[in-house]
């Protein structure tokens, strides 16, 4: 019962993880829209780095998607979403590349030191317990038992 306790509240927290990521992306969106930012993506990737670092996998990809679909608009002729230019048609596929790029290998990182947490957590109670037992036996004569 403990386990699935854990689960859910790990889910519950992934949620709001991601929840927080993708109402500070847009935010950032709509900073950068209503201010006219000529490059808009370098401050998006910013905070698709930030969450993704924080977060991984998940607000990762809620951020990419978010990112994406404002380039769409940004790039597309007479912000329509689906007709572009061959440059902006161009920029739009090197955006996609570059957030897919961005979350896996960060994704990933994040992943590798949330098992190095792990794997140093799981050493530390080992090296207690032999502690405990290196102390035990240190102070309990074994042939008399004293």
């Amino acid at each position: 019962m403990g386990k699935n306790n854990s689960k859910i509240s790990g889910r519950v927290k992934t949620a709001l993880n991601v929840a927080v990521s993708l109402a500070v992306m847009i935010a950032l969106t709509a900073i950068v829209y209503f201010f006219k930012i000529p490059n808009p993506n370098m401050i998006l990737i910013a905070g698709l780095t930030v969450f993704t670092t924080l977060f991984g996998f998940p607000a990762g990809i809620a951020c990419g998607l978010e990112m994406i679909i404002y380039s769409m608009f940004f790039f597309s002729t007479d912000n329509s979403f689906f007709v572009y230019n061959d440059v902006n048609l161009l920029k739009l596929v090197i955006i996609i590349i570059g957030v897919v790029l961005n979350v896996v290998f960060i994704g990933q990182l994040k992943r590798r030191q949330n098992r190095s947490r792990q794997l140093l957590k799981e050493m530390n109670e080992k090296l207690k317990r032999d502690n405990r037992t290196l102390e035990e036996v240190s102070v309990r004569d074994e042939l008399t038992g004293l």
